[in-house]
C-alpha cells in the first residue's frame, strides 16, 4: 500500500484534504490537492461543507453531489484544467452561481473548461471512484454514495 499524501508535497498555497466517501462496500478514502493558491474562495466553501449524497453518475463522465444549503458565490477562476481524471469542480446552472455543490470527474473533461470552476485533484483513492463508475443507476442516479466528512491536512 502507497504512503498517504502529504502536504510538503503540495505547490506552494495549496492545501491537501481527505474525503471519507460512504459506498454500498464501506467507507473509502479520497485524498484531494485543493489549488488554492489559484482558487482559494472555492476551496473554503469545499472544506467547509457538511455530509452530502452524491446524486448523479454519468458513468466515464463525472460523480456529483447534492445541492448544499449554502449561498451562491461568483466563478472565481478558470485556471485549473480538465486534462485529468479525478478532477472536482463547482457545479452552477449559469456564470457565477456556484452554491458549493460539485462534482469529480471520472475522465478528463476538457470540453468543460471555461464553464466550471476546477479547484481540485484526488491525489490517492482513485479506485473507489473506479468502483463507484461501475455501480448501477437508475436516471443516472446511484444509490448510498455520499461523503462522510472533509478534513484538512495541515501536516
Amino acid at each position: 500500500m502507497s504512503e498517504d499524501p502529504t502536504v510538503a508535497s503540495l505547490s506552494p498555497g495549496d492545501k491537501l484534504c481527505k474525503m471519507v466517501l460512504v459506498t454500498p462496500t464501506g467507507e473509502k478514502d479520497l485524498w484531494i490537492e485543493l489549488k488554492s493558491s489559484l482558487v482559494p474562495h472555492t476551496c473554503s466553501s469545499f472544506l467547509s461543507l457538511p455530509s452530502l449524497p452524491f446524486v448523479r453518475l454519468l458513468p466515464s463522465g463525472f460523480l456529483q453531489s447534492s445541492v448544499p444549503p449554502l449561498p451562491s458565490f461568483p466563478d472565481e477562476s478558470f485556471s485549473v484544467p480538465f486534462t485529468s481524471p479525478y478532477t472536482l469542480a463547482m457545479s452552477s446552472s449559469s456564470p457565477h452561481t456556484s452554491n458549493g455543490q460539485f462534482f469529480i470527474t471520472l475522465q478528463p473533461q476538457t470540453h468543460l473548461e471555461g464553464k466550471f470552476v476546477a479547484f481540485g485533484t484526488v491525489v490517492k483513492g482513485g479506485e473507489a471512484l473506479e468502483e463507484i463508475n461501475e455501480i448501477e443507476t437508475v436516471n443516472e442516479r446511484p444509490e448510498g454514495i455520499s461523503f462522510k466528512s472533509i478534513t484538512e491536512i495541515t501536516e
